[in-house]
Parts: C-alpha cells; sequence; structure tokens
C-alpha cells in the first residue's frame, strides 16, 4: 500500500504532464494518430523472418534472431566488430555505472557511415519495430557499451538491478551484440510476458528497486 500511495502521489503532483502524456490512451490514440495511419497506409511487405520476430514479441516481449537472418549476405557482424574495435580506446566508464565502458556518447549526431545505425535504421529492421509498435516509430535513444565483468556475488548496482524501463507504455529496444554470449556471461535478464500492462505485480514502474533500497513488489519466480 505505500509504495502504492508513493506511486500516486508521483503521478498525481510532481509529473502530471508526463502521466497524462504517457498513459496509453492518449500516447497511442492521440499522439501517435498519424503515425498509425502513415504505417497503416505504407503498403510495405515484410520478410518471413520479421513475422517470426513480431510474433514471438507480442507473445513474450522478446525475440531473438541473427544478423544473418535479418540481413542475409551482407557479413553485418564483421562490420560492426571491426567498427567497435575502432573505438575500444576512447572508452570511457559510464557515470554511475562502473560495470559498463561507453564507446560513444549518449547524445552523438547520427551518422550514416556508422554501420550500427546503418543497421538500426535500415528496412529490415525498421519493418520489424514498425510492425511491433504498429505505427512508423520514432529514433529516440542509442548506445555502444563494453560489459565488463564483475566479480562473482558482487551486489548489483543499479540497472543491474531488476525495474521496468518507463520512457514509454510501449517502446521497442534493439540490441546488437557483437561478442558471444551464453546464460553465464550475457549483460541481460529479461522476464518473458512483461511487456505492456503485464505481471506489473513483480515490479514497480519507475526507479531501481534494490538499488534504492526498496525490495521487488513480489518475488519473480524462476520458472
Amino acid at each position: 500500500m505505500k509504495q502504492f500511495l508513493k506511486m500516486v502521489a508521483r503521478v498525481l503532483f510532481f509529473n502530471p504532464l508526463f502521466a497524462a502524456r504517457t498513459s496509453f490512451p492518449v500516447w497511442f490514440y492521440v499522439l501517435n494518430a498519424e503515425p498509425r495511419r502513415r504505417f497503416k497506409n505504407n503498403g510495405k511487405k515484410i520478410t518471413d523472418a520479421a513475422r517470426r520476430v513480431i510474433a514471438d514479441l507480442q507473445k513474450d516481449g522478446i525475440a531473438t534472431t541473427n544478423l544473418e537472418e535479418l540481413f542475409p549476405g551482407e557479413n553485418a557482424l564483421a562490420a560492426l566488430k571491426q567498427y567497435a574495435a575502432g573505438l575500444l580506446p576512447q572508452a570511457k566508464i559510464r557515470p554511475g555505472k562502473p560495470f559498463l565502458k561507453a564507446l560513444w556518447e549518449e547524445d552523438m549526431v547520427l551518422d550514416a557511415q556508422n554501420p550500427f545505425m546503418r543497421l538500426a535504421l535500415s528496412e529490415q529492421a525498421l519493418s520489424v519495430i514498425n510492425g511491433y509498435m504498429g505505427m512508423l516509430a520514432k529514433f529516440f535513444f542509442s548506445a555502444l557499451d563494453l560489459t565488463l565483468r564483475v566479480p562473482e556475488g558482487a551486489p548489483r548496482m543499479r540497472s543491474q538491478n531488476w525495474h521496468r524501463d518507463d520512457e514509454s507504455d510501449v517502446f521497442f529496444k534493439v540490441l546488437w551484440f557483437v561478442s558471444d554470449i551464453t546464460e553465464t556471461n550475457g549483460p541481460f535478464e529479461y522476464v518473458r510476458g512483461t511487456q505492456r500492462g503485464q505481471h506489473t505485480e513483480w515490479c514497480p514502474k519507475h526507479g531501481y528497486p534494490n538499488a534504492l533500497g526498496k525490495a521487488l513488489l513480489k518475488p519473480i519466480p524462476k520458472d
């Protein structure tokens, strides 16, 4: 109840405009009416690979694929690795996140020569993004990070804790990995089926609960 009252206070008193703009009915039906109309009328076809990814996203809120499936014959992974390697000498620890090194600034200008940007804004990627969102999506944020190993058993910090991103009720994140990852060295964890409106009893929408000295609203089951 205490957590709920704090959430109500935030919505009603601290940021009512943000709350109104990001509420799903206003965000979807009012603010994005034109992007939805344009998407409906664009008439572009999507590949079978894109349809599969969209279906997985709608079901689980997450989907995995590989660059060869979306960009066959383009040798995209090699281009990403080469570009990232060239930025390593300028990598800097992210403020407040010592487990990450940033390879470019968060406010960097969109660069058509950047292979990460080219892929993210390609027709193949946008067909998945727009298809899931149901509208012509807007580019919002980009980052290229080197995830550092942390000692086993070390306490989690900030975004390492379970949390819900709160940019909007519905958004799309594309993650390109240029190094092989497994269940033991991957930098992310995700609970399937926790997309918009699902299982809000587990984690509050704002902030990183454990990092703020707060517990999860409800333990997340292992299965």
